[in-house]
This record gives structure tokens, C-alpha cells and sequence, in this order.
């Protein structure tokens, strides 16, 4: 195993198709599996109650902090999140 991080060129962008809905309903699946408020799932997060809104209604998508911090709360990947590939490990 290469423990070691490449230097991407600079300017490289990885970039794939998000859908801000499909994000939004993997989410409120999530936090109400979970049993959580949004309010609650704010405060785990770090984020208001209507940022989760946003994101759940599909007007926004988190930023890389915000969607690692929702990714560790639901003990899921960025990548299920973002694009739904891979069963969530956090979720039956």
C-alpha cells in the first residue's frame, strides 16, 4: 500500500453529476431512520436546522466540511451520499 499522496496537477478537478433532490431524499432517509430532528442532526453536524432543510429540499448541497461531519454521523460514505453508489454501512 502506497502510504504516500500524490501532488495532483495544479488546477485538476474531479467533478461527477450530483442531483441536489436525490442527495436531499438520501438525507431526510437517513435523519429520519435515525430518529433525529433536523435540529438535532444541525447540532451533530455543526450546521443550522434550515441549512439541513436546504439540503433536504434540494436547494443546496453542503460543503465538503458539512458533508464529512453528515457522512460521520450516519456512518456512511461521502460518495452514497453525494451519488447513492454502494450500500450506506450505516444503514439496514
Amino acid at each position: 500500500m502506497n502510504t504516500q499522496n500524490p501532488e495532483l496537477p495544479k488546477g485538476l478537478r474531479f467533478t461527477f453529476d450530483v442531483s441536489r433532490e436525490d442527495f436531499g431524499k438520501r438525507l431526510r432517509t437517513l435523519r429520519k431512520q435515525g430518529g433525529l430532528t433536523r435540529k438535532e442532526l444541525g447540532r451533530l453536524a455543526g450546521v443550522d436546522s434550515e441549512l439541513i432543510r436546504s439540503y433536504e429540499s434540494g436547494k443546496a448541497l453542503p460543503k465538503a466540511k458539512t458533508l464529512l461531519s453528515l457522512a460521520s454521523v450516519f456512518s456512511v460514505t461521502i460518495e452514497w451520499l453525494l451519488i447513492g453508489e454502494d450500500e450506506p454501512s450505516g444503514v439496514d
